[in-house]
């Protein structure tokens, strides 16, 4: 026997299509994900390198001389405020792809309400089930401080020896007689 064609308004063709909506939802948010870390890595090295450019210049700049001429001073704060500004991006640029992984995730639950069975929901009661039930009182406060410390404060936490080489660049100026 051959299958009648089901007709384009029906509840089985609507949840077909919602169906491989959610596929390709679940996927986008999981490249999402992994492109969110990878730029964290790349922000990462890139502090790092301008900070060992910074350092090793200033360990440079002093081994040659006594005194830092304006150039040295110039290539000083260029790179901490290179830092500062890179940290500030990083930081932006971090809480924007994190508001769009909430988002996904809601969609997702909704999505999931529609089709029967809400795995994303479920996963997450389950989860805090777990962590609820392995943690201690002061465990559970320490993770929720570290995590909202990772999230939300440690692209501006990087910036801090960024603002030192700064201070130090213009506690130089004001030291040094013209």
């Amino acid at each position: 026997m051959s299958e009648k064609p089901v007709d384009e308004k029906s509840p089985l063709r609507a949840d077909a299509v919602l169906l491989e909506q959610y596929k390709i939802y679940v996927k986008e948010k999981d490249r999402y994900l992994r492109a969110r870390h990878e730029h964290i890595r790349f922000f990462i090295t890139a502090l790092f390198t301008e900070a060992l450019l910074g350092v090793v210049g200033l360990a440079f700049f002093q081994a040659a001389a006594q005194t830092l001429s304006n150039f040295q001073l110039l290539v000083l704060l260029a790179v901490g405020f290179l830092g500062v500004i890179t940290c500030i991006f990083w930081g932006s640029h971090d809480a924007i792809m994190k508001y769009k992984l909430v988002a996904k995730a809601f969609v997702i639950q909704d999505m999931e309400q529609v089709l029967g069975y809400p795995c994303a929901l479920n996963e997450h009661e389950y989860y805090e089930k777990i962590v609820e039930a392995n943690t201690s009182p002061l465990g559970k406060l320490t993770r929720r401080a570290a995590n909202k410390l990772s999230e939300d404060f440690f692209p501006y936490l990087f910036a801090i020896p960024y603002i030192l080489i700064i201070i130090y660049c213009v506690a130089y100026v004001l030291q040094v007689p013209h």
